[in-house]
């Protein structure tokens, strides 16, 4: 299980395989342009962007910085479907926010991993695909409901189109090679659904809780499918102890495949003991002052990878982050 804040794919762009960003460079890594068209009404584009930068998260410690320490359970995973990536090679989106009043948003945008590549070459040369519509895409909706003060409720659905065998959401071992036992170059498409729903029980406690899931099945010919599922409940603390300090506690299941069939094994072949995998994780966030504060944290694996035979796996984490 990764870090919050580390890359899906570190020193490299999957979009053509090239180098990132390399030492003493500046790269632009995020640009989305929002602006109102109507009262109710928003529209937004950018050439480099996420579904987690348009849609609310709901989750309370969603936070890269001073939230929850790892990927596993800081967002629905439904809303970490990029089309082909995270992290980086990001794809350019499009899409629009309505409004209508204070209980009811919804929201919807169409990505393209590689818009700006014009020829699609297949594997390895676009691995991703190319232009807006040859290649990696994703089209995403939420449907964000506030039914009181106290009470948060976001609906998902994401079908997205994968040129390669991955899902994109960088959470486990599962999202790449995501039909076990067919090659990396084989597309998939990807019907995904979820709901996260946070309840402000008092000022001083938060229940927060999310559902995903994910069916996966061959696209352009063949008949094979995966499926995936993800789940957490969790406790968040605000002004734990002090004001602007919060802390978080949660539980679930990471990304893992449920389900596979025609030719997809469930139990990829370096699993002995196939498992449920689970895990806990606690954190807590300390402000120093306005600009600088620090998270200690430590997370529990149980069945990593979804193998019984894989050591429980315990991490601890100190980090520390400048606000400026």
């Amino acid at each position: 299980q990764s870090f919050n804040y580390e890359p899906q794919f570190a020193g490299f762009n999957p979009q053509n395989l090239q180098p990132s960003c390399g030492n003493n460079s500046v790269c632009l890594y995020k640009l989305l342009y929002i602006t109102p068209v109507a009262d109710n009404f928003t529209v937004f584009v950018g050439p480099k962007a996420e579904v987690t930068d348009a849609f609310p998260t709901i989750v309370p410690f969603a936070s890269e910085g001073q939230g929850t320490l790892s990927r596993a359970f800081a967002i629905n995973p439904v809303l970490r479907v990029s089309g082909g990536t995270t992290e980086t090679g990001l794809a350019s989106a499009a899409g629009f926010i309505y409004k209508p009043n204070d209980v009811v948003d919804w929201r919807a945008l169409y990505g393209s991993v590689n818009a700006a590549i014009p020829q699609n070459e297949g594997f390895p040369g676009t691995p991703l695909g190319a232009g807006l519509f040859n290649g990696s895409f994703v089209a995403a909706t939420q449907l964000t409901l506030y039914p009181t003060e106290n009470l948060d409720l976001g609906l998902n659905y994401a079908y997205s189109y994968h040129q390669i065998n991955i899902l994109g959401t960088g959470l486990t071992g599962a999202a790449a090679g995501t039909l076990g036992g067919l090659p990396l170059t084989t597309p998939v498409n990807v019907n995904s659904v979820g709901a996260t729903l946070t309840w402000r029980i008092n000022p001083s406690i938060y229940f927060t809780t999310y559902g995903a899931y994910f069916m996966v099945d061959q696209a352009n010919s063949g008949s094979a499918f995966t499926n995936l599922a993800s789940w957490m409940a969790g406790l968040y603390f605000p002004d734990a102890f002090a004001e602007g300090n919060t802390a978080g506690l949660m539980f679930g299941q990471p990304l893992t495949r449920v389900g596979a069939g025609n030719g997809a094994t469930l139990t990829p072949d370096n699993i002995s003991n196939r498992a449920i995998p689970y895990q806990i994780e606690a954190f807590y966030n300390y402000k120093i002052n306005n600009n600088l504060s620090i998270t200690p944290g430590a997370f529990v694996i149980f069945n990593p990878e979804g193998d019984s035979s894989n050591s429980t796996t315990g991490v601890f984490a100190l980090r520390t982050t400048f606000t400026f």
